[in-house]
């Protein structure tokens, strides 16, 4: 049988090549309508602090991705009555998760009979904070087959084991620029979502890359 190769990158051998500097970076927003309206803009900066290399496909569905502007959440909904919270963890370090245990925390002693539900790196925390959270705080774990858990699989193990309840009133707690994956994973899994506390923080060191910075994280999401 004779073999037949199928070589697709034949079709996209030139690369988008695109150039961020630090203060990019340090103005995603500004940073973002540029790239959107110029897309060459941030072709014609070699030398620059931070390279994104792209095939063309991927480029046409980040610049989509990003006119949409639904790239980061705001916090919503603060005078609703809740019945639970879930909140997702961000990236493998402490930093950050330290940050969302805190909002965690915030909640839990404003309304002390809310439902609570957290991904295991947020729940170590509260855990070592104050061990009575055992108790109090129902916590999504990682299978011990696995070494990665996706948004997704989140929900739906906090559904299946009852954690989270489909008709309650729910709050999302999680980082600001995961937040439009969160909260609309919670509604397609049918989540009664009111409220969403979000961070706005990245982990500059952390072993996940794509949580490092807002340009790691845009490029890995808006080029699925």
């Amino acid at each position: 049988m004779r073999t037949v190769v199928v070589d697709i990158m034949e079709f996209d051998k030139t690369p988008v090549v695109y150039f961020f500097d630090q203060q990019d970076l340090n103005n995603p927003v500004q940073t973002i309508a540029d790239l959107v309206a110029n897309p060459s803009s941030f072709k014609q900066r070699p030398g620059g602090d931070y390279k994104a290399v792209l095939t063309w496909g991927q480029n046409d569905r980040l610049l989509a991705y990003l006119r949409k502007g639904n790239y980061r959440l705001q916090n919503f909904g603060k005078g609703e009555n809740l019945d639970q919270l879930l909140a997702f963890s961000f990236g493998e370090n402490p930093d950050v998760n330290m940050q969302l245990a805190t909002v965690v925390n915030q909640a839990m002693t404003g309304q002390p009979s809310l439902r609570i539900v957290v991904q295991w790196e947020i729940a170590d925390i509260l855990y070592e904070r104050n061990p009575r959270c055992r108790s109090t705080v129902a916590r999504v774990d990682l299978d011990s087959d696995k070494v990665y858990i996706t948004t997704g699989e989140v929900v739906e193990k906090a559904i299946q084991s009852k954690a989270v309840l489909q008709d309650a009133r729910t709050c999302v707690v999680c980082q600001a620029w995961h937040a439009p994956r969160c909260v609309q994973t919670c509604r397609d899994h049918g989540l009664k979502v009111v409220r969403g506390e979000f961070i706005d923080a990245f982990s500059p060191s952390d072993p996940q890359k794509w949580v490092r910075n807002w340009l790691a994280w845009v490029l890995k999401e808006g080029t699925k």
